[in-house]
């Protein structure tokens, strides 16, 4: 369920795939998704068919090591992922799109990311409907996704939701889409967190 890869592996992967417009589906799994999955044989199936599961927990990270002899020196942190990407993507002028949460933690994270990497390009922002999208909605954000120019989907729904996101939008979008956790309250400066990138 869970891939052993790191920040420069994963940053290296879905910028290539931003860069060759390939949908790929990666989530950013801590403890408590990973058991989501244990607990429910449907969502397994969902996050074992996902093209890459990052070890976003710690212990997530132990037990790679301890069961799998996997070298792994530290966990893959979905909201440090996500500044590593957006950084990533300033650098290469790769467009990038934010989906979820609320429109005033969209507005902190737009101000935030801005203030410190000035030449990113945000395609564009959308709020969550927090709920279930219908076929119809699927296709329409599908298509302003696509239309917006983006090359790389963030997507900050909470677990499971946002596994079962980037799940069923594999093949309506022609670039990575990532659930990653609770990037976009950390970014936003909603809440503190011990991210050693600070954003001021």
């Amino acid at each position: 369920m869970v891939d052993e890869i790191d920040y420069e592996g994963a940053v290296e992967y879905v910028t290539r795939a931003a860069k060759e417009r390939h949908a790929r589906s990666i989530s950013a799994l801590a403890v408590h998704g990973v058991m989501t999955g244990v607990l429910d044989k449907e969502h397994l199936y969902r996050l074992n068919n996902l093209d890459v599961v990052l070890p976003d927990g710690q212990p997530v990270r132990w037990a790679l090591n301890l069961l799998y002899r996997s070298p792994l020196t530290a966990r893959c942190y979905g909201p440090m992922l996500t500044l590593k990407l957006c950084a990533r993507a300033e650098q290469d002028g790769l467009p990038v799109f934010f989906y979820g949460a609320t429109q005033s933690m969209l507005d902190g994270m737009r101000k935030n990311l801005l203030k410190k990497h000035p030449k990113l390009i945000i395609a564009g922002m959308e709020p969550s409907k927090f709920r279930r999208l219908n076929a119809r909605e699927k296709i329409e954000l599908a298509d302003r996704i696509r239309s917006s120019g983006a090359t790389m989907l963030f997507v900050g729904l909470g677990c499971p939701r946002q596994e079962i996101f980037v799940y069923e939008f594999r093949d309506l979008l022609p670039m990575p889409a990532l659930a990653v956790g609770a990037a976009f309250t950390f970014i936003s400066g909603m809440y503190t967190t011990t991210l050693r990138t600070p954003l001021s």
